[in-house]
């Protein structure tokens, strides 16, 4: 049996799966991130909430990696993940800004 074209069109417009981040970042993350950007304290960006994170990823994923490196607001330097390197806290931005 061969799929209808409903079943075609349905596989065709399935969103992109969410970054997982591997068992080290996601560790880094629970201890660094998670405390704000799961619960909004301190006006922290809710991970997966697309619309608290449209105005920030406009200005592109070089700048939110740098305002993470300089800390913003509430947030100090590097998120306090102190030995994560820039390409940590980049995957991990990314992680957050990903819609579920």
């Amino acid at each position: 049996m061969q799929p209808g074209p409903l079943l075609l069109l349905l596989a065709a417009c399935q969103a992109e799966p969410v970054p997982t981040l591997d068992p080290t970042l996601a560790q880094k993350y629970q201890a660094s991130c998670a405390a704000c950007h799961e619960t909004g304290a301190a006006d922290a960006p809710r991970a997966h909430d697309s619309a608290e994170w449209s105005r920030r990823t406009r200005r592109g994923m070089g700048a939110l990696v740098e305002s993470v490196k300089r800390g913003t607001t509430a947030m100090p330097p590097r998120g306090m993940c102190h030995d994560c390197d820039d390409a940590h806290l980049q995957a991990i931005v990314e992680y957050m800004i990903a819609p579920q």
